[in-house]
């Protein structure tokens, strides 16, 4: 398969609270400068994340230790620590590969790009036959009337483009738990409890977070993931569906 050439970043991806814990390890620039190492490197394999020499031959720390130009044990801390974070897995057979990949590719815009593309070259080609085939005396007029119609068709479709993209972008909106859990001081014990807190993004919408954990305010951070759980139980995921006045009693019993 070809390679490919690019593969996406968001902007806001040090303020992900993932990154930032990793970052806080020892040698966590280095670790990070792994990262993306690994996903250029599933870039070059481009066979849905996975990363291996050839498919007879999975990567070992070893190997990617002499690749990318680290220590073995920088590879193997690494890789430990993306696995925990779910970032990567390693399959029974020691395939390693990045999870999510779309997420970094961006596969269906791409594919929209594409067929877009195609449209275009196939309506062009489809009005240049059709110009040969008119008198000399109308093609001119012809041609400026397309023209035109081009223009306008061309405006459509980048704004669809531009509407997909404002799309993404939402989408990919993600509140920074970390910070939120300081500035309200609610206390975390251990990596696993985060990343279950994290698992709620996406489930509830921003607003609606923000708000539990208001309510965990200086105490654990088990209070808001029980919180969160009996909203999701309730169906209740937008701060909208909110009754303000009886949530607590409704989601609090029991504390």
């Amino acid at each position: 398969m070809a390679d490919i050439t690019w593969f996406k970043v968001l902007t806001n991806i040090f303020e992900d609270e993932k990154i930032k814990i990793i970052q806080s390890m020892p040698d966590g620039d280095a670790l990070l400068v792994m990262w993306f190492k690994l996903l250029a490197q599933a870039g070059k394999t481009n066979d849905g994340g996975y990363i291996y020499l050839n498919k007879q031959m999975p990567y070992n720390a070893g190997m990617l230790s002499t690749l990318f130009g680290k220590t073995q044990q920088t590879v193997e801390v690494a890789l430990n620590a993306f696995q925990q974070f779910g970032m990567l897995d390693i399959d029974e057979n020691g395939y390693i590969f990045i999870t999510n990949w779309e997420k970094h590719q961006n596969i269906e815009a791409l594919d929209r790009i594409r067929e877009k593309t195609r449209e275009r070259n196939k309506k062009y080609r489809e009005r240049k036959r059709q110009e040969l085939m008119l008198p000399e005396g109308e093609r001119d007029v012809t041609r400026d009337a397309r023209m035109t119609q081009r223009d306008e068709t061309d405006i459509e479709e980048d704004k669809e483009l531009d509407i997909d993209k404002e799309k993404e972008i939402n989408n990919n909106k993600k509140p920074d738990l970390l910070s939120l859990f300081k500035k309200h001081e609610i206390q975390i014990k251990g990596i696993l409890q985060l990343e279950e807190a994290q698992s709620f993004v996406g489930v509830l919408d921003i607003p609606l977070i923000e708000h539990y954990a208001k309510l965990s305010a200086k105490k654990s951070v088990r209070y808001f993931i029980t919180t969160a759980k009996n909203s999701v139980s309730a169906g209740i995921t937008r701060y909208d569906q909110l009754n303000l006045k009886t949530e607590e009693e409704d989601f609090m019993k029991g504390w």
